[in-house]
């Protein structure tokens, strides 16, 4: 989203939570001015209250489970590697 224009952030407000993760490049170039960190510092700066950046992301499973509840919904969105997050959560559930 961030290739998109910045609109990402004011899309992800509509969420309860967010969790943003480093972000790594592949074949592509940086891209200036973007990372996880001014991602965060926007989602901040249009009023939401609950983002948090987590580095790495191993970590963000066991973060969300202490906030999970019965009939909450997760989307785990982006690129690599970053569905090894939802392959933990469901897991976690299934150990629960």
């Amino acid at each position: 989203a961030a290739r998109t224009g910045g609109t990402a952030p004011a899309v992800l407000c509509e969420a309860d939570e967010v969790i943003v993760t480093g972000i790594y490049q592949a074949r592509e170039e940086k891209i200036p001015g973007i990372s996880a960190a001014t991602i965060v510092e926007k989602i901040r700066s249009l009023g939401h209250g609950h983002v948090s950046y987590i580095e790495k992301k191993e970590a963000v499973a066991p973060q969300l489970f202490q906030s999970l509840r019965e009939g909450d919904g997760v989307i785990v969105m982006g690129a690599g590697d970053v569905w090894e997050i939802a392959k933990q959560l469901a897991e976690g559930i299934q150990d629960a």
